[in-house]
C-alpha cells in the first residue's frame, strides 16, 4: 500500500479495495480490516468493499475518481453475477476493468496483472504457494497428522507491472525498485 502513494506521486491517496463475497475473500477481508469499514496505512486511506454483484463492481469502478479515489486495488473477482444471477467470466470483468475504470487499478495476484488487465503490484506467486502446499501435503503423506500442522502463511510474492498500464495512466515507478520489477509486455 505504501508502494502505491510513491507510484500514484500522491501523499495521501484514497484507495478502494474490491473484493467478491466468497470465502477466501471474506477471510481476507477480515484479516485486513478487523471489520472496520475503512483502514488507515500511514497518510493511505484505504476503503475495502466486498460484493459479488458485477452491477455494483461496475458502478464502484467507473465512479471511483468521482468518489475520491485515486486507485482501486482488484481483489478476488471469481464469484461474481449478473443482475439476472448468471455467472460473470473473471477474463470478462478484469477486461472490462481495464477499459473502463476511472482510475488505475492494480492487484494482488499475478494472474490479474497485464495488457487486459491491472497496471501491477507486489503479487501473490501462486508457485510459492504451491510448493508451500506440497510441502505439508509430504508431511501428511510421511504419516504426520494433519492436526499436527499448524497453518502457514506464506507472504512471498514479487513486484509485477505491465508497462502499456503504466503508460495508459503514465505512472512510474520509484526510484530504488527498477531492477526489482518482473515487467509484463
Amino acid at each position: 500500500m505504501l508502494f502505491l502513494s510513491a507510484v500514484l506521486n500522491k501523499e495521501a491517496p484514497r484507495i478502494l479495495v474490491l473484493f467478491d463475497a466468497s470465502t477466501t475473500s471474506t477471510v481476507s477481508h477480515e484479516h485486513l480490516s478487523q471489520l472496520e469499514p475503512y483502514i488507515k496505512v500511514g497518510n493511505i486511506h484505504i476503503d475495502i468493499r466486498l460484493d459479488n454483484r458485477s452491477e455494483v463492481w461496475r458502478e464502484r469502478l467507473s465512479q471511483a475518481k468521482v468518489q475520491g479515489y485515486d486507485a482501486v486495488i482488484v481483489g478476488l473477482y471469481h464469484t461474481l453475477s449478473e443482475h439476472d444471477g448468471s455467472y460473470t467470466e473473471p477474463d470478462e470483468m478484469l477486461g472490462w476493468i481495464h477499459d473502463n475504470t476511472s482510475v488505475p487499478s492494480f492487484g494482488f495476484w499475478d494472474f490479474s496483472i497485464g495488457p487486459r488487465g491491472n497496471v501491477g503490484g507486489f503479487v501473490l506467486d501462486g508457485y510459492a504457494h504451491g510448493k508451500t502446499a506440497a510441502r505439508m501435503a509430504e508431511r501428511i503423506l510421511n504419516g504426520e497428522p494433519a492436526s499436527n500442522i499448524y497453518p502457514v502463511i506464506d507472504d512471498s510474492g514479487r513486484w509485477l507491472f505491465s508497462r502499456s498500464g503504466m503508460k495508459k495512466w503514465q505512472l512510474k515507478v520509484p526510484e530504488g525498485l527498477d531492477g526489482k520489477i518482473d515487467w509484463l509486455d
